[in-house]
């Protein structure tokens, strides 16, 4: 559950499932092996 302008939404069945998320996940350590953290130091 979350908010929306103050109205409560379900979470979408692609944000609840695990498997997407590590998909995500993965995605998103490639992304920063490649291009860095941001950080500027």
């Amino acid at each position: 559950m979350y908010l929306h302008l103050m109205n409560r939404k379900g979470v979408s069945d692609s944000a609840a499932d695990p498997e997407n998320g590590a998909r995500l996940w993965e995605a998103s350590e490639a992304m920063v092996a490649k291009h860095g953290n941001g950080d500027a130091t």
